[in-house]
């Protein structure tokens, strides 16, 4: 099972990559869920940095490498609105991000896991709708 959800992650290496380091383009404190929360919410991620890098990502056929390291760790309302909110509120789908998105938290690579069962509850969500 966790091989399974490591495996989520892991790309053939391609040319090319654009990269999101989380601490020094956004914040090593990280918010909660929206932006009417708190500052450097996951909603504000999501809009600012993540989204377009998908997007980027996915029209030039790049990955799009996100790294979490280094930030004073992450609310679980953050990483499902910004990670899950791709799939549930932009409509991107499961296979684009599992194709173009890349995690590295070698500091808690159990956000790896959690980012993971975001992704996978937002496309069951999705479904049902």
């Amino acid at each position: 099972m966790i091989k399974k959800i490591l495996d989520f992650f892991k790309k053939p290496i391609p040319k090319e990559k654009i990269y999101i380091y989380v601490v020094k383009e956004f914040s090593d404190f990280t918010g909660v869920r929206y932006c009417s929360d708190a500052p450097y919410s996951g909603e504000l991620f999501r809009k600012t940095l993540l989204l377009p890098r998908f997007q980027q990502a996915v029209s030039e056929d790049k990955i799009l490498i996100v790294n979490l390291d280094g930030a004073f760790g992450y609310t679980c309302s953050f990483l499902d609105e910004a990670f899950g909110g791709l799939i549930r509120i932009h409509h991107c789908t499961l296979e684009n991000v599992k194709k173009h998105l890349q995690i590295i938290s070698d500091e808690e690579p159990h956000l790896i896991v959690e980012i993971t069962r975001y992704l996978e509850e937002a496309d069951k969500t999705k479904e049902l709708k």
